[in-house]
């Protein structure tokens, strides 16, 4: 079925005085409008028989963003299905979900003071950059709060929500696991030293780790754990899909005065969680345990 679009080029923009009492001076600015009949995109599908709630959309037209993309311009749409005029400007809210609730993170951004008319039935398309406009440092799940006013009436405010995800790639080429990289070969004379590590989380969730690990010897059956006594910070690190963590605090030591090493195979096991459905609970989270292993010789 063919539909036939009408544009109508509206010349509508209010600077806004912010002082109290300061009329609004219209200057002219272009503003694009589409007739309803254009074909909505996916973000709206929900919508059963392809009918429209009497309200006002906000969608992007990505729902997934890559992390490494957050510096490019992305087009969010507004769409007035309502039966009565609005106005917006270009600010807008931003969200993470983290700890069970939402949380604001673009407050300390200013945005430029305008505002755009948009009958009912039409729709106009804005940019928004996720970093520079949004504020987002971070993979995870996100939401956009767009603010307008019903008729031009500064009390009459409502809100239009669309939600996204900014995520990381995985790694091609490499298993999707999570890797725990160290030396593979040590000297008896190198136990005494400090022993760096780096954690590669290539697997589709966020995991968790700490400092506490577990050293294990290979007696030619089964793996034995070496029985250390040290203290360990109670201290979490996050890791997002398809990234590596290493810094000065990922380290272990042998303890060698606690224990004689002879030449021989050994592991290094370190515990992290990662989100599912059933296992621990981080802050309200579910989480599950799982190990991260690394062998190595220990040589004369």
């Amino acid at each position: 079925m063919k539909f036939y679009f009408t544009f109508l080029i509206l010349f509508l923009l209010f600077s806004c005085e912010s002082k109290k009492g300061a009329s609004k001076q219209m200057i002219t600015h272009p503003v694009i409008q589409e007739n309803v009949a254009e074909t909505i995109s996916s973000k709206t599908e929900n919508i059963k028989n392809d009918t429209f709630q009497k309200k006002v959309y906000v969608w992007l037209k990505e729902d997934s963003i890559n992390f490494k993309k957050l510096e490019e311009n992305y087009t969010l749409t507004v769409f007035n299905n309502s039966d009565k005029p609005i106005t917006f400007g270009k600010e807008f809210q931003v969200e993470s979900y983290s700890d069970n609730k939402w949380n604001v993170i673009n407050s300390h951004i200013v945005f430029p003071e305008m505002a755009y008319g948009l009958q009912p039935g039409r729709r106009y398309d804005l940019t928004f950059s996720p970093k520079f406009d949004g504020g987002l440092n971070f993979p995870g799940n996100y939401r956009i709060n767009k603010p307008f006013f019903i008729d031009n009436n500064d009390l009459n405010r409502g809100f239009a929500t669309d939600n996204f995800k900014v995520y990381t790639p995985l790694i091609e080429g490499l298993e999707q696991k999570v890797f725990l990289e160290i030396p593979k070969t040590f000297k008896m004379s190198e136990l005494k030293n400090k022993v760096f590590y780096k954690v590669i989380n290539n697997t589709k969730n966020t995991i968790l780790f700490g400092d506490r690990y577990e050293l294990q010897k290979f007696n030619g059956k089964d793996w034995q754990k070496i029985k250390l006594s040290f203290f360990v910070q109670d201290i979490g690190y996050t890791l997002h899909p398809g990234t590596e963590g290493f810094q000065e605090r990922f380290y272990f030591k042998f303890y060698p005065e606690q224990y004689q090493y002879k030449p021989g195979l050994y592991r290094i096991l370190k515990n992290y969680y990662s989100k599912s459905g059933s296992g621990l609970s981080f802050r309200g989270i579910p989480y599950e345990k799982d190990p991260m292993l690394s062998e190595f010789r220990i040589i004369n």
